[in-house]
Parts: structure tokens; C-alpha cells; sequence
């Protein structure tokens, strides 16, 4: 059986189970973006830093999932070319915690839902779906 593949985030925040492992997204969870930003920006110095940070911890595989600090380090000195701060780790430890439960969520949603805006359409006769349809599968 081939090994599961989970992201840095996943690994971070122990998630284990096969339910979790591969379905969480930047697009998923960028609802936290700013409360991700505020938090741990000052060890960025730039918004863009931290989000580019976010984004690459939940959206990597994680090289090594039993000790995913050595992915964050990389990463972190990949952007910021500083070694990691210890604080930084344990921040980021507790905001996966506090939002644990949401991540969960998130990783496990079954529900996929879009929204297509339709511009225009010709047609011979009436067109009854011009607008917007919202769709849940």
C-alpha cells in the first residue's frame, strides 16, 4: 500500500485518519486567512510573506510527516532567507488548534459547491437559465 501523502498543515496539526489526509485546500480554508495574518505577520513583516507562508504549508506535501517543523523551517527561510523563530512554531501549533475543529471540517467536506454567472445566451426561443445557478452535489 502506498504511503498516504498529507500536507504540512495536516501534519502540524496531527491529522491522521485517511478521511482527512488529502482534502483540504488554500481555497478551502481561505476564510482564515486574516485571522492566519494578523497572528503571524509580525514574523513576516509583510502580509503577502504570511499568506504566501499559509498558502504553502497547506497546499505542500509534507517531506517528513512526523516531524513536520523541518518542512516550516524551510519553507519559512525560503521566504523570509531568516532561521525560523521558535515562537513562530508554537503560534502556529496553537492557531491550528483553536481552529481544529473547522480544518476537520473542512478536510472532510463531501459537499462541493460552485456558482456559474452566465453572461449571455442566443438562442431561437426562451432561455430560462440566464443569471446565476448555484449548484450543491
Amino acid at each position: 500500500m502506498e504511503p498516504v501523502t498529507i500536507s504540512i498543515l495536516l501534519a502540524i496539526g496531527k491529522f491522521t485518519t485517511d478521511s482527512i489526509t488529502s482534502g483540504i485546500t488554500y481555497d478551502v480554508i481561505k476564510k482564515l486567512a486574516k485571522p492566519f495574518t494578523e497572528r503571524l505577520a509580525h514574523f513576516f513583516g509583510d502580509v503577502d510573506k504570511t499568506e504566501n507562508f499559509m498558502r504553502q504549508i497547506i497546499e505542500k506535501p509534507s517531506r517528513n510527516p512526523h516531524k513536520p517543523r523541518r518542512d516550516v523551517e524551510d519553507i519559512y527561510e525560503e521566504i523570509t532567507s531568516n532561521q525560523l523563530p521558535e515562537e513562530l512554531y508554537e503560534e502556529l501549533e496553537a492557531w491550528i488548534a483553536e481552529n481544529r475543529e473547522f480544518l476537520k471540517e473542512a478536510a472532510t467536506s463531501r459537499g462541493v459547491q460552485f456558482t456559474q454567472k452566465i453572461g449571455s445566451q442566443t438562442a431561437g426561443r426562451d432561455i430560462v437559465n440566464a443569471g446565476t445557478i448555484n449548484m450543491t452535489r
